[in-house]
């Protein structure tokens, strides 16, 4: 070999490794971009993506994100270079590069926090219509029938905390003080702005309050809507008593709540809480949801003839029984359920004094008084309707068990009933679709 073929030869060699060094610095690029781009905007991820979070927790979570890409890449160089092996390099190295392009366009069509938030409130009446579709799927597949019927409340916590409530005579003695301390502020903030007038010229703005004391402001305007609030619910409730709503006193005990007024206090096992009262009515033969609704009204009592009123409205009969505990006793719901031709057992009360005043119109010594509680007693105490009333616990609680235990639904995410009504029909929806599916599946 002469020098001039060893040159050639040696330059030949360092043109291939220079294009071995330009490729992997090029791959090197490549595989950081998609790295960089994440990183840069982790902050921005963060805010989007992971709700209910502080935005440090957010940032915390998305860089979580991250770095799961960097724990899977060993992974992928097993998987990548077994492929490139086979199929050759260039096109595994071609294969990588699209799969980065196409993960990397495709975030942007990601639904966050915001979209799925917006499409919610864009389509609550049609999510409660699908609890209804989904109900008519269940009777074609024969797994309701209509045949004994169960009825339970339970109570779920509000997206509001209790201690943002307050009373009505709280707001009397609270508003004064705030309207004072804002009117103090306020010639406060007169007397600097002439001083600064003199000092600075007409153009500085001396009306605006500090960020400090805005909050003073808002707390006043809160309270006033509160008051408001109280007032026109308790003229409301005179109109539909009859009474004179010009004369209508607020209770001071009355409470509303400023982050959702339409909730209310609550007696639950862990004590007093901002919560709605969540009914169902569940099929005994399948577990099937076939009615469901929420309501402010704490007492079980009022929600049995509006259930019973939903069922007949779903599949155009009413059941041939109904069990309840001692919540929804009363004499006038025994009437309805008797009108109904519904063969009822349910639990009663202990007490009379717990009825309503108006449950029974006949004079109190007579002897046809509370005929249906009277039968009521006799058909609890009889085999059947023993028989009958256990249904209730193995009906019922379970499946109050599998969303609030086994799915772990304690607290609702939206504000305001028309809201919240359609977040737990979304719910029972899912229930009812996970039973059609274990009903219909192969085995």
């Amino acid at each position: 070999m002469t020098i001039s073929d060893g040159a050639r030869k040696a330059s030949k060699t360092g043109r291939r490794l220079s294009q071995v060094v330009a490729a992997s610095a090029a791959g090197t690029v490549f595989e950081w971009y998609d790295f960089f781009i994440f990183g840069s905007l982790a902050a921005l991820i963060g805010r989007h993506f992971f709700a209910g979070v502080s935005e440090a927790q957010g940032y915390l979570l998305a860089l979580l994100t991250f770095a799961a890409g960097f724990a899977v890449r060993p992974f992928g160089a097993i998987v990548f270079g077994w492929f490139g092996d086979r199929t050759g390099r260039k096109r595994t190295f071609l294969v990588t590069i699209s799969v980065m392009g196409l993960a990397t366009f495709a975030v942007a069509f990601l639904p966050d926090y915001h979209t799925i938030g917006e499409f919610r409130q864009r389509f609550t009446e049609e999510l409660k219509g699908l609890f209804l579709q989904v109900l008519l799927l269940c009777r074609e597949a024969g797994l309701v029938r209509l045949g004994h019927i169960s009825l339970d409340g339970t109570k779920l916590r509000a997206n509001a905390s209790k201690h943002k409530a307050m009373s009505y005579g709280r707001m009397l003695q609270k508003e004064p003080v705030l309207a004072a301390e804002v009117a103090r502020w306020l010639d406060e903030g007169r007397r600097e702005d002439a001083a600064e007038d003199a000092e600075h010229g007409p153009d500085d703005d001396g009306w605006s309050l500090p960020d400090e004391l805005q909050e003073t402001s808002r707390r006043l305007a809160k309270i006033r809507e509160g008051k408001s609030r109280l007032e026109a619910m308790a003229r409301e409730r005179a109109v539909a008593t009859g009474d004179d709503p010009a004369q209508v006193e607020v209770a001071e005990r009355a409470q509303t709540n400023f982050t959702d007024p339409e909730s209310r206090i609550m007696h639950t096992p862990d004590g007093f809480q901002q919560c709605y009262n969540a009914q169902l009515a569940v099929d005994a033969e399948s577990q099937v949801i076939v009615a469901c609704e929420v309501s402010n009204a704490p007492p079980d009592v009022q929600r049995l003839p509006p259930m019973l009123e939903q069922l007949h409205a779903h599949l155009g009969r009413y059941p041939a029984q109904l069990s309840a505990d001692a919540g929804y006793a009363s004499e006038a719901n025994f009437a309805v359920l008797a009108a109904a031709e519904v063969h009822a057992v349910i639990a009663l009360r202990r007490y009379h004094r717990d009825e309503p005043p108006d449950a029974d119109p006949a004079p109190k010594r007579a002897s046809r008084r509370w005929p249906h509680r009277n039968a009521m007693r006799e058909r609890l105490a009889s085999p059947e309707g023993k028989a009958l009333y256990k249904l209730r616990k193995q009906t019922v609680e379970p499946v109050f068990g599998q969303i609030k235990g086994a799915r772990g639904f304690r607290q609702l995410l939206r504000r305001g009933l028309g809201p919240v009504s359609a977040e737990w029909a979304l719910l029972c929806t899912a229930h009812n679709l996970l039973k059609l599916h274990q009903a219909t599946a192969q085995p």
